[in-house]
């Protein structure tokens, strides 16, 4: 009997340590592009490290870069263009991609033509998507403001007035990213039962109504993952800063990861842009750790 469980016991080391040789190169690539970069970033993050001045070298400054970073203007006045971008650009989108959804699921004929139209933009590049919109809201020769002209209108500079950049940014946000959230809510809906809704519609319950205490409630979860996504995808806005403003004017639209991107790659001051990616880290992981709570309250409320 001894015999057979010790022939066991070195059939299964025998085992483990194959699953560990076959995990090896998986597990080591996985710490050289995802660990490895963490612990360089927050160690250079406490650092004075210039690439434009070599010859200071690298030294050790405690919490000096977040210290200069916390007390400068700039940054606070990110968070807060960063803020105000968050704010509007994704309950906007949440409630218009849940207006789309509700709007196209009764329909029947036309459906897959509107699906297919609404989500165009999720097909389209990025960078040739903000590339159209600089073009249509030129104030010298955009479509946008010659169409305004045409009704006696004199439009705004868009992307080159204080007034009205963030706005533009915001707008051109919402035109890409509603789509996403139409999806997301559009497959929630077909997922829902149909016989809580057509018992509400027997009891005599509004269209409202219907919404509000029947159908919302039971699509909260995906909601609730779609504001997770957006939030996590407006704090981190970069791509569309750099190629419709690069953060003007006047600092208008200048996000936290801007600054992040100025300070490591122009002004190649490695030890404060590291900081700041590390400040970026710690906003993402509060605000998604508060999401969370809240989607496993709503799970919990709904089981």
């Amino acid at each position: 009997m001894s015999n057979l469980s010790s022939k066991k016991n070195r059939i299964y080391t025998k085992n483990r340590r194959a699953a560990y040789g076959f995990m090896a190169p998986t597990l080591i690539l996985f710490s050289l592009i995802f660990i490895f970069p963490i612990f360089f970033v927050i160690g250079t993050s406490f650092v004075s490290w210039n690439l434009l001045d070599p010859a200071a070298g690298i030294n050790f400054i405690g919490f000096d870069n977040y210290r200069f970073l916390l007390r400068n203007p700039q940054v606070w006045n990110s968070f807060r263009n960063t803020f105000v971008f968050t704010v509007f650009s994704v309950p906007i989108s949440t409630a218009l991609g849940l207006a789309l959804a509700l709007a196209v699921e009764p329909l029947t004929r036309s459906r897959k033509w509107v699906e297919t139209f609404l989500l165009l933009p999720m097909m389209v590049s990025p960078i040739a998507i903000f590339l159209s919109f600089r073009f249509m809201f030129d104030p010298s020769f955009g479509t946008v403001n010659r169409t305004l002209a045409l009704f006696g209108i004199q439009g705004p500079g868009w992307f080159a007035s204080m007034e009205t950049a963030m706005m533009t940014v915001i707008i051109v946000e919402l035109w890409r990213i509603t789509p996403f959230v139409f999806i997301v809510s559009y497959a929630a809906l077909k997922m829902l039962s149909r016989e809580p809704i057509e018992a509400a519609k027997v009891d005599g319950a509004s269209a409202i109504q219907l919404f509000l205490y029947v159908i919302l409630p039971l699509i909260k979860p995906a909601i609730l993952v779609v504001l997770i996504v957006r939030i996590m995808d407006a704090i981190r806005a970069f791509d569309n800063i750099f190629m419709l403003t690069r953060g003007g004017p006047a600092n208008a639209t200048r996000t936290i990861q801007f600054i992040s991107f100025e300070l490591s790659f122009e002004s190649l001051n490695m030890g404060r842009g590291s900081a700041m990616a590390v400040l970026i880290v710690i906003v993402i992981i509060i605000t998604g750790a508060g999401l969370i709570r809240a989607m496993n309250k709503i799970n919990d409320e709904i089981v």
